[in-house]
């Protein structure tokens, strides 16, 4: 589906650390995060860029930030988890960056709700989906590979 995806394991893992890292030392700017909803009931915060405008023809990457293992994450909680913490003190990202939250009731992510979060996402925002980047830690990098390996 995305030519990233087709990337060897190890570049892609050092790819997206030196992509992550190139962008946690960018000035801070004014951006903002907005709480969304898709409809199969899968709470999420999406960052938009300083500059970002749906009505323009303009397209933006898009990152996938999955958590990791916590039984009690809600939307207020994931504000302090590490990437959404460094959006929230200025940290500025020319991407959008969706961080959506894992139900623990379902046994960790769920590839079909992921799917569907996804599909939502690029119809209500203006995506370049040919620079569509997946990333996780702990649990979330256990869903990363999941999603990557059964639904690439």
């Amino acid at each position: 589906m995305f030519p990233y995806f087709k990337l060897s394991k190890n570049i892609q893992f050092l790819s997206l650390i030196l992509l992550l890292g190139y962008f946690i030392n960018l000035q801070p700017c004014t951006a903002q995060q907005i709480a969304k909803q898709s409809i199969v009931k899968t709470d999420y915060l999406i960052y938009t860029p300083p500059g970002y405008d749906s009505k323009i023809d303009k397209k933006w990457p898009l990152m996938i930030n999955l958590h990791g293992s916590d039984a009690n994450v809600t939307i207020e909680t994931l504000r302090s988890a590490f990437l959404p913490n460094l959006i929230a003190s200025g940290k500025d990202f020319p991407m959008l960056i969706a961080n959506p939250i894992c139900n623990k009731k379902r046994g960790g992510w769920n590839i079909d709700i992921l799917n569907k979060m996804l599909d939502d996402i690029l119809d209500d925002f203006s995506v370049d989906e040919d620079r569509i980047y997946l990333t996780g830690y702990s649990m979330g990098g256990y869903g990363t590979w999941d999603w990557v390996f059964n639904d690439p």
